[in-house]
């Protein structure tokens, strides 16, 4: 990996991690919810990174239904459990909280799996 791309990879994981920063301190968490959140950051892209090393995208177009299924249901919990975790939840009732969960990650899987078959052919 070149210099650029390290410093790259840096940037983007301080920028979301600021961001995330600004909304939780908008959001009127203490402190320390705050720092927790902005540590959360940049293993969500770690974890994001860590799915496309098992789900290689240079395989998208030969992979089964099965294993897109799958990617798809992995992506779509790991976005559900970072927006739960950096969004206003944190009085929020654990039953309530696996509910939206769940309907985040079906609902996200579900659009992004209609979507992968609209989109252009020739990615397959």
């Amino acid at each position: 990996m070149k210099t650029f791309d390290t410093l790259e990879n840096y940037l983007i994981a301080a920028g979301l991690a600021c961001l995330v920063g600004l909304l939780s301190v908008w959001m009127g968490d203490p402190s320390s919810t705050v720092f927790h959140k902005m540590l959360f950051a940049p293993v969500f892209l770690l974890a994001s990174r860590g799915l496309r090393h098992l789900f290689p995208e240079a395989n998208d177009g030969k992979r089964g239904i099965v294993a897109t299924i799958e990617l798809q249901l992995l992506t779509a919990g790991l976005i559900a459990a970072f927006v739960l975790f950096v969004g206003p939840f944190e009085r929020t009732d654990g039953t309530r909280l696996v509910e939206l969960f769940t309907l985040m990650t079906l609902v996200m899987a579900s659009i992004n799996l209609v979507l992968s078959h609209l989109g252009p052919r020739d990615k397959r």
